[in-house]
């Protein structure tokens, strides 16, 4: 015989379990296990007793996690999955809530799926996957849900909202006659009080553009979208630019797990080195031996903090490649602040021509303290076309900034040969960018806001993060 018999109809005389259908190795089972370990008991109590019992939250969140890991995210696809995917139907036990209902879960859950996110993070940490020993911050742009069409500046947005407002009169104005065209179509069985469904969708429009108005006016944007104000245009990583938000991320090195994850608006990373450190002391409880980000997360105020807690970074300042060399020697201009000599006897900073530059003033900026010394002979000086660069300026003008001594001592801790080393730890961030975006299909978000789409990152760092416990659960007891 050359074949195996093959009958589709072939009726067994008991039916197959589908836990037998599912791979003994499988991702499925890995977090079919780590979600029975959550305590989901604050998840529970949020439910109330009345009415028909819904489905199991561990059910849904079970699905939803899967989802994620798989790059089926959508509440329809899910659904749909549910009906025809053996590993779906394994861990909802065949039950098949609709798409409404586990988009809801998402939506109206999302304050504790957040919190299982650390929960994970615990069964990673007691099996020996984070180590704390060299932690990467760095971050990634991801497309928004929202259309370039709908990016309107302050103009645009007055010149809609009163479009939609002469539409909404003419509508009120015309609600007679649109009484009387339901009344043939639907009947009369109405009350004749409802809103027309023209106008309802024409005021919840309205009400949008005025929301997009008051983000736009209290944030100083020049251009908001009407669908989610909270989202911006951002250079991304193709060069172009696109209406996204930064998905932030901080990694354990020696495993690549996410111990940090958050959502910015902010298309620069400067403003969340100090979050996303501080993320990790919360959600570990320890801190890292290092961390390493590259020069975008440099800011005058997190040079502070970093010498303030003492933390072994190897973050280079923003002007750091540009003013050093291979071997560590600094490239200044001729007329360089740095190359100018205080003089402690006085209070006072000799400038490269040898003249005096007297205290001015006290100062700050973005929360680091300086200061000003200005020239007293600058008027008559030789070197003044080199020296000032404002064709204006009377007189040269140096920043002392209290923590240069910190950011001299972090290049030379840069340029040392195990600085060179610990810095290009910070590149081990990209796979796992790569793993997210490729294999787990999160391009684009679904939900809309900060605090939605936050949501939904901390769900995919949660979801990568059981694939990778899933490689040990094997040998490990939890």
């Amino acid at each position: 015989m050359k074949f195996r018999p093959y009958e589709q109809n072939q009726i067994t005389f008991l039916p197959q379990s589908i836990e037998d259908l599912v791979p003994k190795n499988h991702l499925v089972r890995a977090l079919d296990l780590v979600v029975e370990q959550l305590d989901l008991r604050k998840l529970y109590k949020s439910y109330s007793e009345e009415g028909q019992p819904g489905y199991h939250p561990k059910m849904l969140l079970k699905i939803l996690l899967y989802g994620y890991s798989i790059g089926v995210r959508s509440s329809r696809k899910i659904a749909e999955k549910l009906e025809s995917d053996v590993l779906f139907m394994y861990l909802s036990a065949q039950q098949k809530p609709d798409f409404r209902t586990i988009s809801d879960f998402r939506l109206n859950k999302r304050e504790y799926l957040k919190e299982y996110f650390k929960d994970v993070l615990q069964i990673c940490k007691k099996m020996g996957l984070i180590q704390l020993g060299h932690i990467s911050i760095d971050g990634t742009k991801v497309e928004a849900n929202s259309s370039r069409k709908l990016m309107l500046d302050k103009e645009d947005l007055f010149e809609l909202e009163k479009r939609i407002e002469k539409r909404i009169k003419d509508i009120l104005d015309n609600a007679e006659e649109i009484d009387q065209q339901e009344d043939r179509v639907y009947g009369k069985e109405k009350r004749g009080d409802e809103l027309p469904d023209d106008l309802s969708t024409t005021e919840k429009l309205l009400e949008k553009i005025k929301q997009a108005k008051k983000h736009l006016e209290e944030n100083d944007l020049k251009r908001v979208s009407i669908t989610d104000p909270e989202s911006r245009i951002m250079l991304t990583n193709t060069g172009g630019t696109d209406i996204c938000y930064n998905a932030q991320a901080v990694i354990d090195n020696e495993n690549q797990v996410i111990v940090a994850c958050q959502i910015s608006n902010h298309e620069a990373d400067s403003k969340n080195f100090i979050p996303m450190y501080e993320e990790v002391l919360d959600n570990i409880g320890n801190k890292p031996k290092e961390i390493s980000a590259d020069a975008g997360y440099y800011s005058g105020a997190t040079y502070l903090y970093i010498e303030k807690n003492h933390i072994d970074a190897f973050l280079p300042d923003c002007k750091f490649g540009v003013e050093t060399d291979d071997i560590g020697n600094q490239i200044l201009g001729e007329f360089d602040r740095r190359k100018f000599i205080y003089d402690e006897t006085d209070d006072s900073y000799i400038c490269p021509n040898k003249k005096k530059m007297r205290f001015k003033k006290n100062s700050s900026r973005n929360g680091v303290r300086f200061r000003v010394y200005q020239g007293q002979s600058c008027m008559d000086c030789q070197y003044r076309c080199k020296c000032i660069s404002k064709s204006q300026a009377k007189f040269r003008e140096i920043q002392i900034y209290e923590n240069d001594k910190f950011k001299q001592e972090m290049r030379d801790k840069l340029l040392s040969r195990k600085g060179k080393i610990k810095y290009k730890k910070r590149m081990l961030i990209e796979p796992v960018f790569a793993h997210l975006k490729r294999i787990m299909l999160f391009r684009q978000f679904l939900l809309r806001g900060i605090d939605k789409t936050n949501c939904e990152w901390n769900l995919l760092c949660t979801a990568y993060n059981i694939k990778k416990l899933s490689k040990h659960l094997s040998f490990v007891t939890l």
